[in-house]
């Protein structure tokens, strides 16, 4: 779950996220009452696995800025959370977490933007936002994503 963010942007798209995140945060609970957005991951293995994954972003020093703690409580929860301060070798930005975690990158250049898209070996979905349309081109990710999505 990598999200690239051109640097201009880069800070108010954070903070969008990290609010989104907050608010989906407190939301999270009971899948059964109506006002839950987020429920509990599918075994107490995936979410094992899934809080390896914050550990290890941490622990190669990306920056938490919303979860990256423990959940406190009953059932197979992980907190929603928002990384930033990545690099590249990271395990949270070269593998797929399957969990609500997210990493946000930023970059200066489209080259840099499809450089930095294409250093994993996974590539189940892609999404670009752009205001150029010569930028969206799935051709430009390897391996091409098996879902690719292009807001209109």
């Amino acid at each position: 779950s990598r999200i690239y963010a051109e640097a201009s942007i880069y800070d108010e798209f954070v903070e969008k996220v990290a609010a989104c995140a907050k608010e989906f945060s407190a939301k999270v609970g009971d899948p059964f009452a109506e006002d839950t957005q987020g429920g509990p991951l599918v075994s107490e293995g995936q979410r094992n696995r899934v809080w390896s994954y914050i550990q290890s972003g941490l622990n190669e020093g990306a920056e938490a800025i919303v979860g990256g703690k423990a959940w406190e409580g009953r059932g197979f929860y992980i907190q929603p959370t928002v990384f930033v301060n990545i690099k590249p070798h990271m395990k949270i930005v070269k593998e797929e977490i399957f969990g609500p975690v997210v990493v946000i990158g930023k970059f200066e250049t489209e080259e840099e933007a499809i450089r930095l898209a294409n250093e994993t070996t996974y590539g189940l979905a892609a999404g670009i936002q752009s205001s150029s349309l010569l930028f969206v081109c799935p051709s430009m990710l390897r391996p091409a994503p098996n879902t690719f999505i292009v807001p209109r």
